[in-house]
């Protein structure tokens, strides 16, 4: 649903009746969704795995897990952070 018609989508939140300005409803479907994320993973996944291999080719396989697991999970902190900031920008400049 389209906010700037000057009505508020309905949402699944409590209490059902509250106003969330700016809500608009999910429109990908889970399985979509989790292709993306995937494909993400892999595409970080592979290439921390050739940068790790070319900084130090003998480095343990469990030191190796433990570095793609940080640089995934670091990955994922910055595109939710940097996607709600980037949201929280353009909101206020429409203000």
């Amino acid at each position: 649903m389209n906010n700037m018609t000057g009505y508020e989508a309905a949402h699944p939140y409590y209490p059902s009746d509250a106003t969330i300005v700016g809500y608009s409803a999910n429109e990908s479907t889970v399985l979509s969704l989790l292709g993306s994320f995937v494909a993400g993973c892999i595409a970080i996944f592979g290439l921390t795995y050739l940068a790790v291999k070319k900084v130090n080719p003998r480095l343990p396989t469990s030191e190796l897990l433990t570095v793609m697991w940080f640089v995934l999970c670091g990955c994922i902190h910055l595109f939710f952070e940097g996607a709600s900031k980037t949201w929280l920008l353009e909101r206020n400049q429409e203000d």
